[in-house]
């Protein structure tokens, strides 16, 4: 049976190793922030919107986050060698 916490320690050990990949860009405490939440909406099976990640205050103003996102996806873009 698997407790919670080796759950937890085998996700950071495969987060370190993604880190490690010379294809990804590297990304900043808000932008992995983002991702995070990203990526637990779609766990879920729910939709997220810009919107909804924009009114949430304590991640920064509405501009920090759109520069976020824009940032992420020109990120995302290089990884795949597009510009």
């Amino acid at each position: 049976m698997t407790r919670p916490a080796d759950s937890y320690l085998r996700f950071l050990q495969l987060t370190e190793a993604l880190r490690g990949l010379p294809m990804l860009a590297a990304l900043d405490p808000l932008e992995e922030c983002i991702l995070t939440q990203v990526a637990c909406t779609a766990q879920d099976n729910a939709r997220l919107s810009v919107r909804d990640l924009m009114v949430q205050s304590e991640r920064g103003s509405p501009a920090t986050l759109h520069g976020r996102l824009k940032s992420m996806r020109r990120k995302a873009g290089s990884a795949r060698g597009h510009r």
